[in-house]
C-alpha cells in the first residue's frame, strides 16, 4: 500500500497504478542492469562493445543510488505513523523499537568496518581466518 492525503490505499489496482506512475521504471532500469552485468560476464560483452556496456553499468549505480533515496522519506513515514497512534503505551513501543533498528545498523556498520580494516591486513593472520580455523 501507499499513503495518499493521511490515508493508507490498500486497493491493488490503485497500488500497481501508483507503482507504475512512480518506482516502475527505475526498478526495469536496475534490473536490466543486472541482466548487462550478467551478460559481461557470459563474453557476450566482445560482440556487444565493452565501451558501451561500461557506460551503461556506471549508470547503473547512480539509479541504485537514487533507489536508496526512498530511505530519505523514511523519518516522514514514521512521524506520521508516530501521530496516528491513540495509545501511549504503543507510542512508546515504536519509539523504543526505532531506536533498536538505529542501534542495530549502527552496529552493522562498524562491523562491517572493523572487516574491511581486516581485509586491508595480512591475509594469513586474519581474525577472519583464525575463526574458520577454530570453527
Amino acid at each position: 500500500g501507499f499513503y495518499r492525503a493521511g490515508v493508507i490505499e490498500m486497493r491493488p489496482r490503485k497500488i500497481a497504478a501508483h507503482y507504475l506512475r512512480t518506482w516502475f521504471f527505475i526498478d526495469v532500469a536496475i534490473v536490466l542492469a543486472d541482466w548487462l552485468l550478467l551478460l559481461m560476464q557470459s563474453g557476450v560483452a566482445d560482440m556487444i562493445g565493452v565501451v558501451r556496456i561500461m557506460k551503461t553499468v556506471r549508470m547503473s549505480r547512480v539509479v541504485r543510488l537514487v533507489r536508496l533515496f526512498r530511505i530519505l522519506k523514511l523519518p516522514t513515514r514514521l512521524e506520521d505513523i508516530m501521530s496516528s497512534l491513540q495509545s501511549e503505551s504503543l507510542s512508546t513501543a515504536v519509539h523504543i523499537a526505532s531506536c533498536l533498528v538505529l542501534i542495530f545498523v549502527v552496529n552493522h556498520f562498524i562491523a562491517c568496518g572493523w572487516y574491511s580494516i581486516s581485509n586491508l591486513s595480512d591475509r594469513e593472520h586474519r581474525w577472519v581466518n583464525a575463526l574458520y580455523i577454530e570453527g
